[in-house]
């Protein structure tokens, strides 16, 4: 099933995916031109992907997938495109960057290992400016 919710008085947009999610004939025909050497499909990548927040969107939701720098955004419940990532727009403070591929991940405390190589990460700069050392507990 496939869920959004929005706040408008607070601006807050937030959404989950944990099913299907319909994906519009323009979304896959930007897909196939804007990730071109993915060799992953366009429904994987969006389950995959990174929610953020995309405020020139005008995006019910948006979600990036960072290895191809792409930004899937959503409108009425659908997967309306595939844009290129215009990070400059992207309220991403709170993503770490991965020091062996160089994508854009969650890595929050306790998340160790780079969604997208599998990499262990013991040191992360997060786009805020903060730097996470992760240590083992004794």
């Amino acid at each position: 099933m496939f869920a959004t919710t929005s706040k408008i008085g607070g601006g807050e947009k937030r959404g989950q995916n944990s099913g299907p999610v319909p994906i519009t004939d323009h979304a896959h025909e930007r897909w196939a031109e804007r990730a071109a050497t993915a060799e992953i499909d366009i429904e994987s990548a969006w389950h995959q992907s990174i929610p953020v927040n995309a405020p020139v969107r005008d995006a019910d939701m948006a979600r990036l997938y960072a290895p191809c720098d792409v930004l899937f955004v959503v409108r009425g419940g659908t997967v309306t495109t595939a844009c290129p990532a215009n990070y400059d727009s992207l309220d991403i403070s709170e993503l770490g960057e991965c020091s062996s591929c160089a994508n854009l991940d969650t890595l929050h405390y306790g998340d160790a290992a780079c969604r997208w190589c599998g990499s262990e990460q013991r040191q992360v700069e997060m786009t805020n400016g903060v730097t996470v050392t992760y240590t083992e507990e004794q």
